[in-house]
């Protein structure tokens, strides 16, 4: 937190417009039967010794502003409240906040209305499609006002009210004009076009290259130690 402090001070960082991603990594560690991390399924199923970094992306300046521990078995949408108040809010005022990008990781309308609330970014979020996605994308597909999205895709998008607030969202289907594959994002921005939701939608695009970045040249995934507290300590120096 201290760094992520200080790059905000000297201009690093600005804590204007960020993503927030949660990245699998299995445990390359020389011990990897170690029980001090725990074990997650990894992109082809298979349960691994794994550390979950979630990781704060600054998208104006394309660094990273913080980066924190979770055990491998955690998931994303129960993770997300600890993990912003205690390695976001508290380096960055809340109220400074414009933007926020999530992956659809953090799908559900619990943890939408916790950063709505929290604070007073615009939230734009891709969306996993659970029971509840499927049944608005349903709604939005039963009478589609189809309009082009580029040459491969088109977009249909309707307002929905969240139950437990009573806030509106503006929910859009992106569709592949061939294979009639659908994608879902939500946008508090109801004063976007859905064409400007999905544009916007790709500042969230640097932090996956920072990934990329972290894991080839800072060794993200590859923590000298075994336990929680050491892969901790080698996201110090990943940050430094």
């Amino acid at each position: 937190n201290d760094l992520g402090r200080r790059a905000i001070e000297l201009g690093i960082t600005s804590g204007k417009k960020i993503a927030i991603d949660y990245h699998c990594d299995p445990c390359d560690s020389k011990y990897p039967t170690d029980k001090g991390l725990s074990k997650a399924p990894d992109k082809n199923g298979d349960m691994v010794y794994a550390h979950r970094p979630q990781i704060i992306w600054d998208s104006d300046t394309h660094s990273i502003i913080n980066i924190a521990y979770c055990e491998g078995r955690s998931r994303a949408p129960t993770a997300l409240y600890k993990f912003c108040e205690q390695n976001l809010f508290s380096i960055i005022d809340p109220s400074t906040i414009d933007e926020i990008y999530a992956d659809s990781e953090y799908t559900g309308e619990k943890q939408l209305i916790y950063l709505l609330i929290r604070c007073s970014a615009s939230v734009t979020m891709c969306l996993k499609q659970n029971k509840k996605i499927k049944k608005w994308k349903e709604e939005v597909l039963k009478e589609p006002r189809w309009q082009s999205y580029g040459k491969r895709y088109r977009q249909a998008s309707k307002d929905f009210q969240l139950a437990e607030t009573g806030k509106k969202v503006r929910f859009v289907v992106k569709q592949n004009r061939e294979t009639l594959e659908t994608r879902c994002f939500a946008s508090s921005h109801l004063g976007w076009s859905a064409e400007m939701i999905l544009d916007k939608y790709h500042l969230r695009w640097p932090v996956e290259n920072g990934l990329k970045d972290l894991v080839e040249n800072y060794f993200l995934d590859h923590p000298p130690g075994t336990s929680p507290e050491k892969v901790e300590v080698h996201y110090y120096c990943v940050m430094i």
